[in-house]
Protein backbone atom coordinates (compact mmCIF):
# COMPACT_ATOMS: atom_id res chain seq x y z
CA UNK A 1 0.00 0.00 0.00
CA UNK A 2 2.67 2.60 0.94
CA UNK A 3 4.29 2.18 -2.19
CA UNK A 4 1.47 3.04 -3.77
CA UNK A 5 1.00 6.09 -2.31
CA UNK A 6 4.56 7.81 -2.62
CA UNK A 7 6.46 5.33 -4.82
CA UNK A 8 8.14 3.44 -2.42
CA UNK A 9 9.66 6.34 -0.54
CA UNK A 10 8.67 5.83 2.91
CA UNK A 11 10.27 1.67 2.76
CA UNK A 12 13.65 3.96 1.34
CA UNK A 13 13.63 6.40 4.39
CA UNK A 14 15.23 4.18 6.95
CA UNK A 15 14.30 3.41 10.85
CA UNK A 16 12.17 7.34 11.79
CA UNK A 17 11.86 8.07 8.36
CA UNK A 18 15.71 9.14 8.30
CA UNK A 19 17.18 8.83 4.70
CA UNK A 20 20.73 10.04 5.23
CA UNK A 21 22.64 7.50 6.87
CA UNK A 22 24.72 10.56 9.51
CA UNK A 23 21.21 11.46 10.16
CA UNK A 24 19.66 10.75 13.60
CA UNK A 25 15.77 11.42 14.39
CA UNK A 26 12.62 10.14 16.18
CA UNK A 27 14.41 8.69 18.93
CA UNK A 28 11.39 6.87 19.94
CA UNK A 29 11.75 4.87 17.47
CA UNK A 30 15.58 3.70 17.98
CA UNK A 31 14.59 3.16 22.03
CA UNK A 32 11.39 0.97 20.85
CA UNK A 33 13.63 -1.05 18.73
CA UNK A 34 16.57 -1.64 21.38
CA UNK A 35 13.27 -2.72 23.54
CA UNK A 36 11.85 -5.09 20.73
CA UNK A 37 15.25 -6.48 20.01
CA UNK A 38 18.03 -5.88 22.66
CA UNK A 39 21.77 -5.10 21.66
CA UNK A 40 20.81 -2.81 19.44
CA UNK A 41 23.57 -0.46 19.83
CA UNK A 42 21.81 3.17 19.46
CA UNK A 43 18.49 2.31 20.98
CA UNK A 44 20.45 1.04 24.10
CA UNK A 45 22.36 4.37 24.28
CA UNK A 46 19.06 6.10 24.06
CA UNK A 47 17.31 4.16 26.56
CA UNK A 48 19.97 5.17 29.02
CA UNK A 49 20.38 8.47 28.46
CA UNK A 50 16.33 8.01 29.05
CA UNK A 51 16.97 5.69 32.39
CA UNK A 52 19.51 8.52 33.96
CA UNK A 53 16.92 11.15 32.85
CA UNK A 54 14.16 9.36 35.05
CA UNK A 55 12.61 6.53 35.32
CA UNK A 56 11.01 4.27 32.27
CA UNK A 57 8.15 2.65 33.57
CA UNK A 58 5.95 3.64 36.04
CA UNK A 59 5.85 1.37 39.41
CA UNK A 60 2.01 -0.05 39.34
CA UNK A 61 -0.69 -1.89 37.73
CA UNK A 62 -0.48 0.71 34.15
CA UNK A 63 3.58 -0.17 33.13
CA UNK A 64 3.76 -4.10 34.93
CA UNK A 65 2.65 -5.54 31.56
CA UNK A 66 5.84 -4.25 29.94
CA UNK A 67 8.11 -5.20 32.22
CA UNK A 68 7.28 -8.48 33.76
CA UNK A 69 9.68 -11.31 31.70
CA UNK A 70 7.00 -13.05 28.79
CA UNK A 71 8.38 -16.60 27.39
CA UNK A 72 8.57 -15.77 23.50
CA UNK A 73 6.91 -18.29 21.52
CA UNK A 74 9.44 -17.40 18.10
CA UNK A 75 12.54 -18.69 20.41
Amino acid sequence: RARALDAGAVLRAGVGGVAQPGALKCLHCHAAHALARPGYLLGERVLAEARAAAPLWCDDARCRQWTEEVPCASR
